[in-house]
């Protein structure tokens, strides 16, 4: 089994940002708000880690990812290669202090990310698990954590829309495996920011998310 090690994303750092450009444009959205984060980042209202694979012989020695898939292509620079990455913010787009809210201790996950070429190794729980250890620790002393997912109900008979297209089982799933992680559901609203869904027929429309929490992790001093 595989660990990761989570490193700080620097936002004046030219490598820093140029990979985070190229791995949102590689996930297909969210390149254009990368000068976005930065300035969050900067006012210290949004924190992004970077997700680097772990060395076998030292677990807190980060080791540069090689992807196995060509159309991924090689990091700016090679020894600044991480697998992915994901964000903590006290700040949410939908404007809801009960999802983000520095003052009332509430941190939002948002923003995971990991190369396809690295899916399937379990990873995602590797980096919900070390998101949470950090949230719950200094300096973010995390009350609440919340995050968002594709609202489960968007998929069922009920919902009435055939139109889907056939890529959206694993999206189904997504809230069902934050709930194994101890996320429970709290709000069900339309996505925010909107990303639109294209049907198989070509319509577009939006589905909706579901916002899910569960409280700070209780480590040891």
């Amino acid at each position: 089994m595989p660990a990761v090690v989570l490193v700080s994303f620097e936002p004046d750092n030219e490598v820093h940002v140029k990979e985070l450009v190229r791995q949102r444009q590689i996930a297909g959205f969210g390149a254009d708000a990368v000068d976005a984060w930065r300035e969050k980042v900067r006012r210290g209202v949004k924190s992004l880690q970077w997700v680097f694979l772990a060395s076998p012989e030292d677990p807190t020695t980060p080791l540069p990812y090689v992807p196995a898939v060509p159309e991924e292509g090689a990091a700016p620079q090679p020894l600044f290669a991480p697998v992915g990455h994901i964000a903590m913010d006290w700040e949410a787009a939908i404007g809801l202090p009960e999802v983000a809210s520095k003052e009332e201790g509430n941190l939002y996950f948002t923003s995971l990310y990991v190369l396809q070429s690295a899916q399937g190794r379990g990873l995602g729980n590797l980096i919900m698990t070390a998101a949470e250890r950090l949230g719950s620790s200094p300096p973010f002393n995390a009350k609440i954590l919340t995050l968002s997912t594709w609202d489960s109900k968007n998929f069922c008979a009920e919902a009435d829309l055939p139109n889907l297209r056939e890529i959206t089982d694993w999206r189904n799933a997504k809230e069902l495996w934050y709930q194994r992680r101890g996320y429970v559901p709290f709000i069900r609203a339309a996505s925010i920011p909107y990303i639109p869904e294209v049907g198989k027929d070509g319509t577009v429309f939006t589905l909706n998310s579901v916002y899910m929490k569960k409280k700070a992790l209780e480590l040891d001093a």
